[in-house]
């Protein structure tokens, strides 16, 4: 009996395909029934889409246990089955797009068409171990620019497909060189999965911050509904006559408050510490553009009250008198709700 043992190709993509003139694909003469390898092919394709179509892992084991089935039988020829026509299509299609392959998407254009041989032609080594060395070429490609999750996944599958390539009868040494291959793509994909755990707790941590800024801090941010209520020895005096919107806008440690539409500050906010307990509040006494009767004077402190649930901000301030100073007899009461 002659070994179904086929060469691992020593470099990538080699385009050696074995040509048997034997037809295993034939029919039993003078009949329309199936071979057993004819009828084993037929079921592993049935089950490929029925897995493809709708996946799971039952349908998954099912593919797998009929792929194992022709393996097997196929090694128990005396000689290997004919490979499909359509099947080196893919392969050289494969083959082609390699060389070309620059990022992640080559390389899955390529994964496709090497897939695709596979499935036609399940016991053909050399397909199988191309497809291998697929997903080692882009988990490399992918670790290298540190995109780590997709690594993992395919240094997963490069594994995977070469332990399937382990099934098929191979010399000692074709042995030894994919188990040794194995051990290299095991101590890469244990580097990359701890990569990617540290890139996790780094994007946790990131992101556990942005929460945290986000409660003591960025909440203020965004549009709020104000009004105005005036207090005063005159007849504003406990009227409140504006009402429309305000924005609050954070840039580094200042907070700005302004009337949505306008760009002069009505409060502004230095951030001392960490939380909005921590913020100074003023306003602001810069001069009025292109008008002598409002010149710059010295910011008026204020103090805000804010509720804890962060659904109302309330600040009292002095009126803007003509000259160099504040109107501490006008108050305005500013109050801001969401």
């Amino acid at each position: 009996m002659k070994s179904f043992n086929m060469k691992i190709p020593r470099k990538l993509l080699i385009l050696t395909i074995l040509v048997s003139s034997l037809p295993s694909f034939a029919q039993d003469a003078g009949t329309n029934a199936m071979t057993p390898f004819q009828q084993a092919m037929s079921d592993y394709q049935q089950y490929f889409m029925d897995w493809k179509n709708t996946p799971s892992q039952a349908a998954a084991e099912k593919t797998e246990a009929a792929r194992e089935k022709i393996i097997k039988m196929a090694m128990a020829m005396d000689q290997a089955p004919p490979v499909p026509e359509a099947a080196r299509k893919h392969f050289v299609a494969g083959a082609t797009l390699f060389k070309e392959a620059k990022n992640a998407k080559d390389y899955l254009e390529t994964e496709a068409e090497f897939s695709d041989a596979c499935r036609l032609a399940p016991w053909w080594p050399e397909a199988r171990y191309n497809l291998a060395m697929v997903y080692v070429f882009a988990a490399d490609y992918d670790s290298s620019i540190q995109d780590f999750d997709s690594a993992v996944n395919f240094y997963r599958d490069a594994l995977y497909t070469l332990k399937i390539y382990q099934s098929y009868k191979l010399s000692d040494a074709d042995a030894r060189t994919v188990q040794d291959k194995i051990y290299e793509l095991e101590a890469k994909q244990q580097k990359v999965a701890g990569a990617k755990a540290e890139q996790q707790k780094a994007t946790a941590e990131v992101e556990r911050k942005k929460r945290e800024y986000q409660e003591k801090i960025g909440f203020l941010a965004g549009e709020w509904n104000f009004a105005t209520t005036v207090h005063c020895n005159c007849t504003l005096d406990g009227q409140t006559p504006w009402h429309g919107v305000d924005v609050i806008t954070i840039t580094d440690k200042t907070i700005l408050i302004t009337a949505k539409g306008e760009s002069r500050p009505i409060l502004k906010g230095m951030i001392q510490g960490d939380d909005f307990a921590s913020i100074k509040w003023v306003v602001p006494g810069a001069a009025y553009a292109n008008d002598p009767n409002f010149p710059e004077i010295p910011d008026f402190p204020v103090k805000v009250t804010l509720d804890r649930n962060g659904s109302r901000f309330a600040f009292e301030r002095p009126s803007r008198r003509l000259g160099t100073g504040w109107n501490t007899g006008m108050l305005h009461s500013d109050e801001l709700t969401r």
